[in-house]
């Protein structure tokens, strides 16, 4: 069986790990990796390898310049860019540097062996979610093919208490989130009334947009009773795990949750937010958090791209 060397280039370590891990998954697949622009130029031209997995937001050079300076220096090496990226501007000049395959890091699990197989036998591979024109009129279907798969959905399990970043870094995704609000408000009634809380109490209340390698999944609106969480606004970074701040810094642990799902559309705002067009299928999720002995401390609202999560659930 004829060995391929492979050179994984990515700045974020965990994913770049979780990579190998797929490709160890493979005999006669030698690994190598880079974690900038310039060490993945340098790298590239002293393996010679035979494919580069490639992300397009590197440090001291972005995968676009390494493209054009490996094809240069290695022009035997195939090319496959690996990137959240997913503009079709962004994907055609990808694929017009001479790359042959583009696949999306949400869709790394189900994507990139078939893309490996695909490239490595002389063919092309994109990801089916992305939407833009083939860069290559010369590009003859009769010998080569254009693959395309069907995207990943990630699971939205009820069989356990996960935060988002858990549910993302469990994956192999970078977690992330785009502030929108972080203040103490007075609970609007439906608060209130899922908190049974009295008149006079104040919630913490937190409005993301949630993150998985820098693309958007959803949009949660967390309200947190204030009253066992002095000085929440101060301690907490909102950009992180609200859950894992609850638990270390006042020992406090979501244990049980009630969570209803549905089904909508997105409005004019959440397209917005989460980069779909408006009247896209979305899940809207609502969720009652206690700690130990059953006290109520969060409400949340939510709502996630219903092209991303499927709903999982185990009866017995």
């Amino acid at each position: 069986m004829r060995s391929f060397k492979i050179l994984v280039v990515d700045d974020f370590e965990d994913f770049r790990r979780f990579v190998c891990l797929l490709l160890q998954q493979r005999p006669g697949f030698q690994i190598a990796e880079a974690s900038d622009g310039l060490e993945a130029v340098q790298r590239a031209k002293e393996l010679e390898p035979d494919l580069i997995l490639l992300d397009i937001g590197l440090p001291n050079l972005n995968g676009i310049e390494v493209a054009r300076r490996v094809g240069k220096l290695v022009p035997s090496a195939k090319i496959l860019f690996l990137s959240q990226e997913s503009s079709p501007d962004v994907v055609r000049e990808a694929l017009s540097l001479g790359a042959q395959a583009y696949v999306l890091k949400l869709q790394v699990h189900s994507d990139l062996l078939p893309a490996i197989e695909a490239v490595l036998g002389g063919e092309r591979f994109v990801s089916s979610s992305l939407e833009f024109s083939d860069p290559d009129p010369t590009f003859d279907n009769r010998h080569k093919r254009l693959a395309f798969v069907s995207p990943l959905k990630l699971e939205k399990s009820f069989r356990q208490i996960l935060s988002f970043s858990e549910e993302m870094e469990a994956r192999g995704l970078r977690p992330g989130s785009k502030v929108l609000s972080f203040e103490t408000v007075s609970p609007p009634p439906e608060v209130t009334g899922a908190l049974r809380l009295a008149p006079s109490e104040q919630v913490i209340q937190l409005q993301r947009v949630r993150m998985a390698d820098s693309f958007p999944m959803g949009v949660e609106s967390s309200f947190l009773w204030a009253r066992p969480f002095p000085d929440l606004l101060r301690k907490f970074n909102p950009g992180t795990s609200l859950y894992r701040a609850l638990a270390d810094v006042y020992g406090m642990q979501v244990d049980a949750a009630d969570e209803v799902a549905e089904v909508g559309v997105a409005t004019s705002l959440e397209a917005q937010l989460l980069q779909i067009n408006e009247g896209s299928p979305i899940f809207k999720f609502s969720r009652i958090s206690y700690i130990h002995g059953g006290q109520q401390v969060e409400y949340v609202e939510s709502y996630y791209r219903g092209d991303r999560y499927k709903i999982v659930h185990r009866l017995r």
